[in-house]
C-alpha cells in the first residue's frame, strides 16, 4: 500500500513539473521562428544593398526576383520563413520577410541608414 501512494505523488511531482515547464517552452518556439525571418531580412537587406551598388547607388531595380536572384539562399514564400516582399525606388528600398508565427520584419534603407520595424502577435527586433 505504502509504495502504492509513494507512485501516485511521484506521478503528481511530475505532472506538476511538467505542467509548469510547457507555458515557459511555448514562447521559444516562437522567437526561433522570428529568428529566421530576421536573419532573411538582413540577408535581403544586404542584397538590396549590392544591387544598388552594381547599380550606380539607384534602388531602383530592387525586386523580389532581383534580390531572390543576388542572394539564391534567400526563397521565396510559399514556405516559412521566407522573403515576401522587396521593392525599391532610385533612392530606397524595403524588404519584408514572414516568420512561421506569422509575424512580419521589415528593412527599408536608403544607403545611408537602415529602418527595422515588425508587426504581429508579440514581434519586436
Amino acid at each position: 500500500m505504502r509504495r502504492r501512494w509513494k507512485r501516485i505523488l511521484l506521478v503528481l511531482v511530475i505532472g506538476v513539473l511538467a505542467a509548469a515547464a510547457v507555458p515557459s517552452v511555448l514562447p521559444q518556439k516562437t522567437q526561433a521562428n522570428d529568428a529566421g525571418a530576421k536573419a532573411i531580412a538582413r540577408t535581403a537587406s544586404t542584397a538590396a544593398e549590392t544591387i544598388a551598388t552594381n547599380e550606380g547607388g539607384s534602388f531602383a531595380s530592387v525586386t523580389l526576383a532581383s534580390v531572390v536572384g543576388e542572394e539564391p539562399s534567400l526563397v521565396a514564400c510559399g514556405s516559412a520563413p521566407c522573403l515576401s516582399a522587396a521593392s525599391g525606388t532610385r533612392g530606397s528600398y524595403t524588404v519584408t520577410a514572414r516568420s512561421a508565427s506569422g509575424d512580419t520584419f521589415t528593412m527599408a534603407g536608403d544607403g545611408t541608414s537602415i529602418r527595422r520595424t515588425c508587426s504581429g502577435g508579440g514581434c519586436r527586433w
